[in-house]
């Protein structure tokens, strides 16, 4: 008898301790479900994510800044291209979104160089006459009737923006990401750059800084990366450095530069 009485206590203590574990193991499941849904509502309690809502939110606020500042002279006038290069800009324009591409290099102007004339496609940099047309054609694609001449007055405001992210990724991929931050405030509001890219002021140097930032970034990255990726950031820096060159007469600034980049690297590295 004493024997049957231990054999039952021992299975009697042997449940209790198994419905024990059983409950115990399935409280920590209950919070570690609370703590997983705790984490998907709440992912900016993590310090990354306020960090990279703030970044944004400084980026979008420059890029926001430099576009409104650069809008006083179509708010109290209207929107019109004013000084005369910009106004030879914008007929090339006009006349290569008219008549294409073709047409607008083979374009004989005799309005231009009164009375000699000027053969447009070989004096120009057309650069940015493309760009506007393609920006033009893109919006008719979208059912988005804008004027030729709306595209020419706010494509420098717009590409000033763009100048400011531009900016910081290149400030960022060389110091850090508070001087990126800071150098995209700086670059959007800087006064120089604002007189060269004012609405209605259509001429080279409203994209061509964007281009020169963008593919200094490019050529940076490029240098940091991996292999596949470096050599698509190789290809998109080549590129940059084309389109710089088609857009001003002062590229050799930057050809002669980037030229030279490697051979510094080399010695620096």
């Amino acid at each position: 008898m004493a024997e049957h009485h231990t054999a039952t206590d021992s299975k009697h203590k042997a449940s209790l301790n198994a419905g024990g574990s059983l409950h115990g193991n399935s409280r920590p499941n209950a919070a570690c479900g609370g703590g997983g849904k705790g984490g998907l509502s709440g992912g900016l309690a993590q310090p990354a994510g306020w960090q990279s809502l703030l970044s944004f939110t400084i980026l979008f606020l420059a890029w926001l800044a430099g576009f409104s500042s650069r809008l006083f002279a179509v708010i109290r006038f209207e929107s019109i291209i004013h000084e005369f290069d910009p106004w030879f800009n914008y007929r090339s324009t006009h006349h290569l979104t008219t008549n294409g591409f073709y047409e607008f290099l083979n374009w004989f102007d005799e309005r231009s160089w009164y009375p000699l004339g000027r053969i447009v496609g070989g004096t120009v940099y057309p650069g940015l006459m493309v760009t506007a047309g393609l920006i033009h054609y893109v919006l008719n694609l979208l059912h988005l009737t804008v004027h030729i001449r709306d595209v020419c007055v706010f494509l420098a405001p717009v590409f000033s923006g763009l100048t400011s992210i531009s900016t910081f990724l290149l400030t960022r991929e060389l110091w850090n990401q508070g001087a990126g931050l800071l150098a995209a405030c700086f670059i959007a509001i800087v006064p120089g750059y604002i007189s060269r890219s004012v609405a209605g002021s259509f001429d080279n140097e409203g994209i061509a800084i964007f281009a020169l930032q963008f593919t200094y970034y490019l050529w940076g990255n490029c240098v940091t990366s991996l292999a596949f990726r470096a050599s698509s950031q190789g290809i998109c820096s080549s590129l940059g450095c084309l389109a710089r060159c088609e857009l001003c007469e002062d590229h050799f600034f930057l050809t002669k530069t980037v030229i030279n980049l490697p051979e510094l690297y080399i010695i620096m590295t």
